[in-house]
């Protein structure tokens, strides 16, 4: 029998370096002065036999810890962090890295026709095709790293957040379609800059500590 859902409670711990107290939630450290943060994070979600659920785009999307606290840390920025311009509405969205499915719900809550939904990780899979199944998103779920192929797949923008996905789209030789690409350091942005022209870089990281985000609209040449 499943077991009863429970609150998530932030909890206070010490820093790494300094010994400090921190907030802890979900496996991440936030400092003290991001209390609101941290309690926002504590409403959106309750834990299930070390599952996490929440009602985010108007679906009840189920998550591993990981994704989780990715989504309640990066929520308030995919707004401007992963729109295309002017909107992804009746568009097919390429969402690399797409974790339980709670990327792919959010482009369809933003209009978007079709995602497809490439992620790698096992777990994080199943739970993607069973939140595509409840919610009855319509998304290609594909479990599998991004290889170059997937790049032709027709679509309209690409989300591209996955560990070394940056450098399978090095290896494209296609015409790039506008995207938001996760880029891990400034060595990788400039090569990526020099073959497709990327024209604006968006930090996820306020203290900008390396790992930021590129959209790929193309410049006139």
């Amino acid at each position: 029998m499943p077991g009863a859902t429970s609150v998530i409670l932030p909890t206070i711990v010490l820093s790494n370096r300094r010994n400090l107290p921190v907030w802890m939630i979900l496996g991440k450290k936030f400092k003290p002065w991001n209390v609101k943060d941290v309690f926002r994070i504590a409403r959106m979600f309750r834990e299930q036999d070390g599952h996490y659920f929440t009602n985010v785009f108007g679906f009840e999307i189920e998550l591993l810890e990981r994704w989780a606290m990715m989504l309640g840390a990066e929520l308030p920025v995919w707004n401007w962090a992963y729109l295309p311009p002017p909107s992804c509405r009746n568009g097919v969205i390429l969402d690399v890295g797409a974790g339980c499915g709670e990327s792919a719900a959010f482009y369809i809550h933003q209009g978007a026709q079709k995602v497809i939904a490439i992620e790698p990780d096992m777990q994080a899979f199943e739970l993607l095709v069973k939140n595509v199944r409840k919610n009855n998103l319509n998304v290609e779920c594909i479990n599998d790293e991004l290889k170059v192929e997937h790049l032709y797949k027709v679509h309209d923008f690409a989300k591209i957040d996955a560990e070394g996905g940056e450098s399978k789209l090095a290896e494209f030789g296609g015409e790039l379609k506008d995207c938001v690409v996760e880029v891990h350091s400034n060595e990788i942005y400039n090569e990526l800059a020099r073959k497709f022209r990327l024209s604006e870089i968006c930090y996820i990281d306020s203290e900008r500590r390396g790992l930021y985000y590129v959209r790929g609209y193309q410049t006139p040449t």
